[in-house]
């Protein structure tokens, strides 16, 4: 019953370090406490440290919020690396 699958859009704008995202997605799977099965979800990365050797390999820290219907469900802190 707490299983969620879904498929989303998404694109990143990046300024310098920062990069700033939206997408939209759409539940395919929902559960039965979910309020609606189109969410959107918004947020920031800063991009800490790239690889000398590889440009492509990234370390970003992120704060993001997920709505569904522009009614916050929750917000995200993440760490993580692009490759």
């Amino acid at each position: 019953q707490a299983t969620e699958f879904s498929l989303y859009v998404g694109d990143e704008i990046l300024v310098g370090k920062v990069g700033l995202y939206g997408l939209l997605g759409v539940y395919m799977l929902k559960p039965r406490f979910s309020s609606a099965p189109i969410f959107t979800k918004w947020g920031v990365n800063y991009y800490v440290y790239s690889l000398p050797s590889k440009d492509s390999i990234s370390f970003f820290l992120g704060l993001s919020v997920k709505t569904h219907y522009f009614v916050a469900q929750y917000l995200e802190t993440s760490v993580g690396v692009t490759f």
